[in-house]
Parts: structure tokens; C-alpha cells; sequence
């Protein structure tokens, strides 16, 4: 039989391990936590680390200090343009307060199933508001860019400003619940199941006008520069002849000076004896009858000198 005081000391130390386990807890890195006491909220660990609580009486609830996110779930949202559209949003959202949080949503199940309540709403009726441009563009870059159509309209609010009205709209009601939304995120945007047939066919009807846009700018623009190089071509050519006559004149200038200079005197002479055979070898074969010889015409074949 072990002795009294063996049995005794197993007895405490059980009660010890016991009592130990239910005094400390942990707090680990990335989370917060609350103690509540037959149902009051007595101490908040917002810190990692080693804590203690009074046993048996004391519970502790841990919540995360990280971000966490929230996904709606895609319906079809009309817009005010009456587009049939389908939204998935994603909110970036933390807790900030866990009294707070806890007496309004006990747990993070709970936080989500209220979240569903406030954010849905708020996501369809900022999206009922505007028009699916509105949605879908964020700013006017690719139209300031050129890329316009018939179709193509500017926004005035854009998919980043609904989503900070979206913000705006919940911060409250997040504030009461102990959280603080970080942000508001369209993840996608399509159109309705039953409206792709018809968008395919109205996107394809504007690729198409956007093509016959750019082909009419670019004839106009080959047009242009065909005018424009014809143009330049006219005036290189006259420019290029009026030099060709200038230079022929010229030549023609000083060729004449230059036989003024090499027939004088007897020179001239000869020159004027060498043209008048020149000009017999062309003429005499076609006359058939001649008359008379007396004449300057033929001084070189019936003249005496």
C-alpha cells in the first residue's frame, strides 16, 4: 500500500497541472484576444505572449490581426443604363477593436454572415447608380490615347471611384462592428449568361467600326502625302528645267562667241564656203530644172573666183 503522502502529493500535483493549464495561455504573433468572465469582457491582449487568467471561470476568445477578405457571391446587377451585369467584388477588411467585435459578432462567423448583409446592397446599389461604362472603365487613358469610336463615351465617376463610394458607404456600420476596411476591389466584371451572344455581336459591330476608322484615316493621310508629294515633284521639275535653259542658254551663249572668235578673216571665209556645199549636198539632188545660176545661191559652183 503506497503511503498517504505519496497519494497525497499525486493528488495536488494533478491539481496543480490542472489549475496551470487553465491559468496560462497563449497569445500567438498575428492574433488578439479577449477574456470574458461569466459573460463580462474583463481584459484585452492585443501583444503576443505568455498570459494569465483566473481558471475555470475566465474564457478566452483569440481573433486575427490579419487582413482578411471578404467575396460576394456574382449576381446579375442591372445598371442604370439598364446593362445586365455581373459583379465579383472582393473587400479587404481587419478587426481593429475586439471588444467591439466580439459583442456584435461573437465570431468571425458571425462577422461574415452581417457583412453579407451590409455589403451586398451597398455593392448594388452603388453599381444601379452608374453606367456600365462606369463599371467597366477606371479612366479616359485608351480614348485619350485615340482609341475612339462612334460608340466610345467619356466617364465621369469610373470603376476606382465607385469603389471608394462603396467605402465610404460601410465605414460606419464596419466602425460598429470593431473593423476597418481597408478596401474595395472589382475582381470581375461580364456581362449576363444571357447577354454574351448579343455582346459578342456589338463588340465585333464596334471592332469593325473601329477598323473602318482607322482605314479612312489612313487613306485621307495617303491622299495627303501623295498631294503633297506630287507637289514637291512639280516644283523640283520646273525648278530643274528652268536651271536645264538657263545653262543651255548659256552654253548657247558662249558656243556662238567661241565660232565668232574661230571664223574671222579668211576663216569666216571658209566657213561660209563649207556651209554652202553643206547645203548643196541637201538641196541640189531635188531640184528637177533650173532657170537661172545667177544668183548669191550659187556663187561657190558658177562663180569665177
Amino acid at each position: 500500500m503506497p503511503k498517504k503522502s505519496t497519494i497525497t502529493a499525486i493528488i495536488v500535483l494533478f491539481v496543480l497541472v490542472v489549475v496551470t493549464a487553465n491559468t496560462v495561455f497563449i497569445v500567438e504573433e498575428g492574433y488578439q484576444a479577449i477574456t470574458i468572465r461569466l459573460g463580462r469582457i474583463v481584459h484585452t491582449y492585443t501583444n503576443a505572449g505568455v498570459n494569465f487568467k483566473a481558471p475555470f471561470v475566465d474564457n478566452v476568445y483569440t481573433f486575427p490581426k490579419k487582413i482578411l477578405t471578404w467575396n460576394n457571391k456574382p449576381k446579375d446587377i442591372i445598371t442604370n443604363d439598364k446593362e445586365y451585369l455581373q459583379v465579383n467584388v472582393t473587400v479587404r477588411w481587419r478587426i481593429t477593436d475586439p471588444v467591439t467585435f466580439y459583442e456584435a459578432n461573437r465570431n468571425i462567423q458571425g462577422s461574415y454572415a452581417k457583412l453579407d448583409t451590409i455589403l451586398d446592397p451597398a455593392i448594388k446599389s452603388s453599381i444601379a447608380a452608374h453606367d456600365r461604362v462606369e463599371v467597366v472603365r477606371s479612366s479616359n487613358d485608351m480614348l485619350n490615347d485615340g482609341y475612339k469610336t462612334s460608340e466610345s463615351k467619356l466617364i465621369e465617376t469610373g470603376r476606382d471611384k465607385i469603389s471608394e463610394k462603396i467605402k465610404a458607404g460601410v465605414k460606419e456600420s464596419f466602425n460598429e462592428m470593431g473593423i476597418e476596411i481597408i478596401e474595395v476591389i472589382f475582381k470581375q466584371v461580364r456581362f449576363s449568361d444571357n447577354l454574351t451572344q448579343s455582346v459578342y455581336e456589338r463588340m465585333i459591330k464596334s471592332r469593325k467600326v473601329i477598323a473602318e476608322e482607322y482605314r479612312s484615316t489612313g487613306q485621307g493621310e495617303k491622299q495627303r502625302i501623295i498631294g503633297e508629294t506630287d507637289k514637291e515633284l512639280l516644283r523640283i521639275s520646273s525648278e530643274a528645267k528652268a536651271y536645264e535653259q538657263l545653262k543651255k542658254g548659256e552654253a548657247d551663249a558662249q558656243a556662238a562667241a567661241i565660232y565668232a572668235d574661230a571664223y574671222k578673216g579668211e576663216a569666216a571665209e571658209f566657213y561660209s564656203f563649207w556651209r554652202a556645199l553643206e547645203s548643196y549636198k541637201d538641196t541640189l539632188p531635188k531640184f528637177k530644172k533650173t532657170f537661172s545660176t545667177d544668183m548669191e545661191y550659187f556663187q561657190y559652183l558658177y562663180s569665177s573666183k
